[in-house]
């Protein structure tokens, strides 16, 4: 499979860029239809049109806004990862007027070469503009090793082609432009790389892309109106070296303008090339009466297009997708990007070229790009991402090479361009694939070399190399533990464990302890994120050891820094956070006694998140912590065989100025544990969060391409037995209960009780988030009893229910169990259609089982109609509302009922009805008119009533018998002596009569 993400491991129309909510309304949010489909009949949509909610209010939005609003709506359509390739959201409109410029002003960036249109003359960027059918890039990979947790599969990177399609007809309007995207995902570890196509709308700033914008399109591609069409391509098997070079071809099908997507992928074993997918517009809205002019690829240094980026042509090594970054620690590769000439039928190199993309929003970096004199090549390799022109931009070629052996092996090294070190422009050169690794430095320019690691004394120097020449650079760090934690702490294997350990020999009786003496928040070099808020660095990062490692880790405390404040402000985003804990195919890793916090950006919510991320790791261990959970607090994937144990998981707000701009913000949606993961162990934890637990019903990895469904089981809980057995994990002694509870079970819910969790309801599984199984023995820190309700008179089969302390249980059996801590309650009975009972009352629970009867009595009704319409109709005094022409339809509870009717102009109508149980009656009441010759009548009833005069004379005597009773009851109370007390009256349980 092709990476990682989706669906609630967890938190998109652009609410600047699109307007996705109103335009999904519209749509019905429906795709559309499949290959060779025509357009609809009636007015068509054309997709250059501004969309009908587009307003300044939406001009104006924040980049962080439109992403925010365009993943959620592609995640929750379920619209699968790998398909997902942004734009730079952030640059959008930025440079509405005038010459063009790089959108990006530092890495992570897109890093590969692209052709903006510029050129250096005389030291000064000059425009140019040209169009060509057909956009050629290759890449040539000898090497490419990278790392990433929070992104795809931690090894999975992406190339992109990306071109503007410019000119073409849609609808008879000629001036559309479309944004295109041919590109591949690799997993080096698997060798497996799959080719895709995004196709966006931009030829206004809403770039809303019409439903009905192609008259066809390729049998794997999607059009996901009114964002964007997607494809997905071939999937291979291949390993270094290989090449792969990627076409974007407009031409004309049909008499209408079409992008086809074609490749060809070789190594010295194979070779395949094809042509996976394609497009073709509705240049209008019957058929053609003449061909439509095909659309070019445009190159355009004069000025930006209608979403505010340069109409570029680009290929990119970056993050595998969704707005991801990655770093490169091994690199090794050659570019080349060339457009095709109509006049001299052959591609054509790029005539300018810069080092990084500027309209696509994956980045990279540990990216250095150069090339050679004379050369229209760019060469990839391990070094810093500074970014800038290569040829016919710069004048200065080649590379300085680094041969660095540092010690020790993972320390950090970057580079800045002076004389000193400025944090503010400096770059990471990741070196902490070998012992020794070779560094390309681009170009002359000064650089100064910074090398870090906590707990050692931090060492500067300038790269004292020529240009083009070679400088073997051995750096050594002094240990000063008075440093304390300032950088991160990465270990790529064991042997560089020691280095980021106070102590510890790696065996299971000498674990390495990792350092922790952090004194103030780490170096601000550190704190770097991409466009989409995807950090760089993580606070500490284990990959593939598997000695024992006992990690009681520091907060890694950051406060952002003055040159990201525009960003911080701009999101909404707080202004302060602690780096994540990353641990990636390790094992005899004890994570405990920490607190542990931090935030992540929404635009994360494609991923499984967390502050802490185990992935494809077993046999480890996470106990006594307390995760101050800002949104998402442990995610773990592919391993088995972990531990989470006596940890504490409680809700604070992340802060910020946008609460909803944090990943699953805090304390109102924050996620516990994701566990996305078969055969761990999760007991004796706290959970006070929102969302304790969730186990994912598809793979995140496999929904980089089409989501496969997956059953994660997992334990719960351990067998009801004393607080004081315990358990040895990795040497450490789990034993007691976190709650105090004389009891070992499970795990303490705070959600335990509530709504979707009612107490008695086993195994407890967060209102189904918890898909196989949950907890069979969760902890409380009272006793529970329970009361059963027993229902008479429901046929069997009948639902039925109690609500109690804001709870509601439903059942079709005779019998329900309700379970609560020792007090009087009070209950309501939710009643089936059709019968009557005793609709509420109070309870008392007190450590004994009691039980209570419930007598459920069917109904009968009356029905029938009134004449006249508007008259007024009571049964037993009570109002009943007439439907058209007079129609009424009453439950009523068996017995008999008085009847009245009244009209103006109309004689009073009084009868008497029987209801008999679960049986009709049927009564039409009609009204005499007050002036007819005809004697009023009760109508036909099955109890005929009096007439008016009759209940005349009946209220005379009633009157003259009260008076009657009164003087008696006077009388007799001044004659007669107190009467003793009396019990009270107790009714009988309501029963069958």
């Amino acid at each position: 499979m092709m990476g990682s993400k989706r669906r609630l491991w967890v938190s998109v129309g652009l609410a600047a860029l699109m307007v996705v909510s109103a335009g999904l309304a519209a749509l019905g949010g429906a795709p559309a239809a499949a290959s060779h489909a025509s357009a609809p009949a009636g007015s068509p949509v054309p997709p250059s049109g501004a969309s009908p909610a587009a307003t300044a209010a939406t001009a104006s939005a924040s980049a962080a806004a439109r992403a925010s609003t365009l993943l959620s709506t592609l995640v929750a359509a379920g619209v699968p990862s790998y398909a997902i390739h942004l734009p730079d959201l952030a640059a959008m409109a930025e440079h509405p007027t005038g010459q063009v410029a790089p959108t990006y002003p530092s890495a992570p960036a897109p890093m590969g070469v692209s052709d903006l249109g510029l050129v250096n003359e005389s030291g000064s960027w000059v425009p140019y503009e040209f169009n060509s059918t057909s956009v050629e890039g290759t890449i040539n990979f000898t090497n490419a090793q990278s790392v990433y947790v929070d992104g795809d599969g931690p090894d999975m990177f992406g190339v992109q082609l990306n071109s503007v399609d410019a000119g073409v007809t849609v609808f008879g309007n000629a001036s559309n432009q479309f944004w295109t995207q041919n590109f591949v995902s690799y997993t080096p570890s698997s060798g497996e790389l799959g080719f895709g196509d995004n196709i966006w709308n931009f030829s206004n700033f809403e770039a809303y892309i019409s439903p009905n914008v192609f008259y066809a399109h390729g049998p794997n591609g999607t059009l996901f109106a009114p964002i964007f069409y997607y494809a997905i391509g071939p999937v291979f098997t291949i390993h270094y070296p290989f090449s792969v070079t990627f076409y974007n071809n407009a031409t004309v099908l049909d008499d209408r303008p079409a992008v086809y997507f074609n490749y060809t992928l070789s190594n010295a074993t194979m070779s395949v090339s094809g042509s996976y997918d394609y497009v073709i517009f509705n240049s209008s809205a019957s058929a053609p009466t003449a061909a439509a002019p095909s659309g070019e690829f445009q190159v355009d240094g004069y000025g930006y297009d209608p979403v505010g980026l340069p109409n570029d042509v680009e290929l990119d090594l970056v993050g595998n997708d969704d707005g991801d970054t990655t770093t490169f620690y091994a690199l090794n590769a050659t570019e080349s990007l060339a457009t095709w000439n109509g006049t001299t039928r052959d591609y054509q190199p790029i005539p300018s070229a810069f080092d990084a993309g500027s309209e696509t929003g994956e980045t990279s970096d540990g990216v250095a790009v150069s090339w050679t004199s004379g050369s229209s090549v760019a060469n990839l390799a391990l070094g810093p991402s500074f970014l800038g022109g290569l040829w016919n931009l710069s004048s200065t070629p080649g590379t300085r090479t680094l041969d660095l052996t540092p010690t020790p092996a993972n320390l950090f090294a970057f580079a800045s361009v002076g004389t000193s070190f400025e944090a503010s422009g400096a770059q990471w050169i990741p070196t902490f694939g070998s012992a020794t690794s070779t560094i390309a430095v681009p170009g002359d320019a000064p650089i100064w070399l910074e090398f870090e690691l906590s707990d050692y004394l931090p060492l500067g120097e300038p790269l004292a190399v020529a240009a083009n020449g070679t400088l073997a650079l051995h750096v050594a760090l002094t240990r000063d533990p008075a440093e304390g934690v300032y950088t991160p702490l990465l270990a790529d294997g064991n042997g560089q464990l020691a280095a980021v350990s106070s102590g510890g020999t790696g065996t299971s009786g000498d674990p390495y302890e990792i350092e922790n003496n952090e004194i103030g928040p780490i170096a601000p070099e550190f704190d770097v994120w991409n466009d989409f808020q995807f950090p760089v660095f993580p606070g500490l990062l284990l990959i593939g050891t598997t000695a024992f490692v006992d990690a009681v880790p520091p907060s890694f405390s950051i406060v952002y820094p003055s040159w990201q404040s525009e960003t911080i402000y701009s999101t909404g985003l707080p202004a302060t956070n602690n780096l994540q804990l990353q641990f990636w195919n390790v094992s005899h890793v004890v994570l405990e006694n920490a607190v542990i916090t931090g935030w992540l950006s929404f635009d994360l919510s494609a991923f499984p998140e967390g502050a802490v991320i185990f992935w494809n790791s077993s046999g480890n261990l996470i106990a006594g912590n307390t995760f101050l959970d800002q949104g998402a607090s442990v995610a773990l994937y592919g391993g088995s065989n972990n531990t989470l144990w006596g940890n504490r998981f409680v809700a604070v707000a992340a802060g910020g100025a946008i609460p909803d701009e944090v990943l699953n913000y805090g304390p109102y949606y924050s996620l516990g544990v994701n566990e996305s993961e078969s055969g761990d162990l999760i007991y004796n934890n706290y959970f006070d969060v929102p969302l304790p637990a969730l186990t994912p019903t598809e793979d995140p990895l496999s929904c980089q391409i089409n989501c496969e469904p997956a059953a994660y089981v997992d334990t719960w809980n351990v067998s009801d037995q004393a607080a004081a057995d315990y358990t040895l994990d990795l040497g450490v002694n789990l034993t007691g209960s976190i709650l105090g509870t004389p009891y070992q079970g499970g795990n303490f819910w705070s959600i335990y009780g509530e709504q979707g969790n009612p107490y008695g309801v086993l195994p407890f599984n967060d209102s189904g988030l918890i898909t196989a199984g949950g907890d069979s023995v969760p902890l409380v820190p009272f006793e529970l009893s329970s009361i059963t309700f027993q229902a008479y008179g429901l046929p069997a089969g009948t639902a039925w229910g109690i609500g109690a302390d804001g709870v509601v249980y439903n059942t079709t059996a005779t019998t329900l169990p309700v379970w609560g801590p020792n007090g009087t309650y009070e209950y309501f009975v939710t009643v089936p259609v059709g019968y009557t009972t005793t609709d509420y009352g109070y309870f008392t629970l007190n450590g004994t089982a009691v039980s209570m009867a419930l007598y459920f009595v069917g109904l009968g009704w009356v029905d029938g109609a009134v004449t006249p319409a508007q008259a007024l109709l009571t049964i037993n005094g009570t109002e009943i509302a007439l439907g058209s022409g007079g129609a009424y339809n009453v439950s009523l509870v068996p017995g008999t009922y008085e009847v009245y009717a009244s009209a103006s102009g109309y004689r009073q109508y009084y009868t008497n009805v029987s209801v008999a149980a679960e049986q009709g009656t049927a009564l039409a009441v009609e009204l005499t008119p007050s002036n007819s010759s005809v004697p009023p009548t009760a109508g036909t009833s099955p109890a005929s009533g009096l007439s008016g005069e009759a209940w005349g004379i009946i209220g005379a005597l009633a009157a003259v018998a009260v008076v009657l009773l009164i003087a008696t009851v006077y009388f007799a109370r001044r004659k007669a002596p107190p009467a003793p007390p009396v019990a009270a009256y107790a009714p009988p349980p309501p029963g069958p009569a």
